[in-house]
C-alpha cells in the first residue's frame, strides 16, 4: 500500500466511525474489544495486528507491520494525532475534516475524499 492509498483508506474510515476507538479507560487504541479501530488500525491487516501495539506510536508500530512498509511513517503518526485528539470528534463521528486535508495536502496527496466530507 502507498501513501496515497492508506490516506484514502485512513479517510474512508473516519467517514463511517461514529466515535474513537477506546479502552475501557478513554485511551485511544488500535482495537478495543468492540471491534473499533483507530485510522491506523484500519490499515492494519487482522494476521499482523498484536495487542502489544497499544500504547505505541504509529511511527513504533509501522515498521513491524509489513502492509506498511511503504507508507510514509509520519503522515500515519499525524493521522494518528489528529485521529487522537478528542477535540476532533463530534456527537455524530469524526470533525476534524480540515485537519486531515492539510495533512494530505502537506504530503502531496489527493484530499477530494475529504471534502465530500462536511464539517
Amino acid at each position: 500500500m502507498n501513501n496515497q492509498q492508506a490516506f484514502d483508506r485512513m479517510v474512508e474510515h473516519l467517514a463511517t466511525q461514529q466515535q474513537q476507538a477506546v479502552d475501557s479507560e478513554e485511551v485511544c487504541t488500535y482495537r478495543n474489544e468492540r471491534g473499533e479501530m483507530c485510522v491506523v488500525g484500519a490499515l492494519i491487516p487482522d494476521e499482523e495486528y498484536s495487542s502489544t501495539f497499544e500504547g505505541l506510536s504509529a511511527t513504533n508500530v509501522a515498521p513491524l507491520v509489513e502492509a506498511l512498509s511503504d507508507v510514509n511513517h509520519s503522515l500515519l503518526n499525524e493521522m494518528q494525532s489528529a485521529y487522537d485528539q478528542s477535540l476532533h470528534w463530534g456527537r455524530v463521528g469524526f470533525c476534524g475534516w480540515h485537519v486531515v486535508q492539510n495533512i494530505g495536502e502537506k504530503y502531496g496527496l489527493d484530499t477530494g475524499k475529504c471534502l465530500s466530507n462536511p464539517e
